[in-house]
C-alpha cells in the first residue's frame, strides 16, 4: 500500500473517537431496551432515535470543543471574494 506502515494507513485516532462516539451511544439504547417494555416496532424507532440523539449530540460537541472560539467564520473578506454560487449554476467547469 505505497510503502506505508500499518499505522500509517488509516486515521486511526479519528476511528478511534468514532468508535467510542458511537459505544457511549449504545448505552441510552441498551438501558431503554432493558428497562422500559415496548411493542417491538415502538422500541426499534425509539431505540434509533435514542442512539441518533446521543451520536449527534456527541458529534457536535466534539466539533465544538475542537473550533476556535477567537475564529473568524465569514465565508469572503469585507469586500472582496466571490460570492458563493449555487452548485447547478457551475455546468462543467463554465460558470453560468
Amino acid at each position: 500500500m505505497l510503502h506505508l506502515s500499518f499505522g500509517e494507513a488509516l486515521p486511526w485516532s479519528r476511528l478511534t473517537g468514532v468508535f467510542l462516539r458511537a459505544a457511549v451511544a449504545a448505552v441510552p439504547v441498551l438501558w431503554l431496551t432493558r428497562e422500559v417494555l415496548l411493542p417491538p416496532i415502538v422500541g426499534l424507532a425509539a431505540g434509533g432515535a435514542a442512539y441518533g440523539v446521543a451520536y449527534f449530540g456527541l458529534s457536535y460537541v466534539m466539533v465544538r470543543l475542537k473550533a476556535d472560539p477567537n475564529g473568524d467564520y465569514r465565508r469572503t473578506e469585507k469586500g472582496g471574494g466571490q460570492p458563493l454560487q449555487h452548485p447547478a449554476s457551475i455546468i462543467g467547469g463554465v460558470r453560468l
